[in-house]
Parts: structure tokens; sequence; C-alpha cells
């Protein structure tokens, strides 16, 4: 019995070692992004290709599913995105959206347990407004103002009307008579 414990621990350890080696992430690895989100506006979509190199070359093992992690710098809200691969061997692509503008920092990683890579921050712009749209606080002066303007021409008509009706109920004049029947 004490032998099978002392050649199970002997085998745990053994595993365990070359678990590490196989697994085990180079020191000198880097990774190469394709961009940079600088200059995206909240809802654009970043669509960038990412690559991990050691020693100049790129690594490509089946198992890294790289994600990129963005943090907004206010709230430390955080999203993950997820990369798939592409038709060149250890290009992995990702889309990222960052939800609303601001300092926002981000990450990449071969997989969501890291290990990371961390870039400055850069600053989302506020989403840009679709052709033919305003935004909602010139709407809603608009709509004020088309009120206004509306219930002046209402007050006009009303006016005129009014005007024109008293203009053909005001009695003839004696004088006006008396012309006619000339």
């Amino acid at each position: 019995m004490k032998r099978l414990a002392s050649a199970l621990a002997l085998a745990t350890t053994v595993l365990a070692v070359g678990a590490q080696v196989v697994f085990a992430w180079p020191d000198d690895a880097r990774a190469n992004l394709s961009s940079t989100p600088a200059g995206l506006a909240a809802g654009e979509t970043w669509t960038v290709d990412i690559t991990f190199v050691s020693q100049g070359r790129v690594l490509s093992p089946d198992s890294i599913r790289p994600v990129v992690v963005v943090q907004d710098v206010t709230t430390d809200e955080t999203r993950t995105f997820e990369s798939h691969a592409t038709a060149v061997a250890g290009v992995f692509r990702a889309g990222v959206v960052f939800p609303r503008a601001g300092a926002w920092t981000y990450k990449v990683a071969p997989s969501a347990n890291g290990p990371f890579f961390a870039y400055p921050a850069v600053n989302i712009k506020e989403a840009a407004t679709p052709m033919g749209q305003a935004s909602s606080a010139p709407a809603e002066q608009i709509g004020l103002d088309l009120g206004i303007v509306g219930a002046a021409v209402l007050v006009g008509l009303a006016l005129v009307g009014g005007l024109g009706l008293a203009a053909r109920r005001r009695p003839r004049s004696a004088t006006n008579d008396l012309a006619s029947s000339r």
C-alpha cells in the first residue's frame, strides 16, 4: 500500500510539473494588435487582429482563445470580447464595442485566465448622430417652436376671419344709400 501511495504521489508531481512545462507561456511573449481604438466613438465596432509573438515567431497553439477586456476608468465596468481564429495561423480577430464615451483601458490575453497585456487608456468619443436625425434636445426645442408658430397662425387666421365677418355684417350708412340711389 505504501508503494502504491508513493507511486501515485510521484506520478502526480511529474504530471503537475509536465503540465506546467506544456502550458507555460513564454516570458518574452508579447501581444501585437493590428490597430488601437483611438478615435473611436461609443457604439462603433473596433475590429482588431491579435497575434502573440515570442522570439520573433507568431505563437499559434490550438489551445489559445484570445480575449479583449475593456474597462471604464470612471465606473470600473468591464466588458470581455472573445476572438475567433482567422484563415491565417496564429491571427485572431475580435469585434469590440465601447458602450459609452469616456476614458477606457483595454488589455488582451491568450485566454480569459491571462496572462494579460495591458495598454494605456484611450478616450472614446460621444456616439455620432445618425444622418437626418437631430439630437433629442434640439428636437424638443423645434417641437416647442413649431407649437408656438402654429398657435400664432391659428390666432392670426381667427382674427382675419373675424374681421372679414364683421365687415360683411356692418350696416350700410345712409350716405351710401343716397349715393347709390342717384
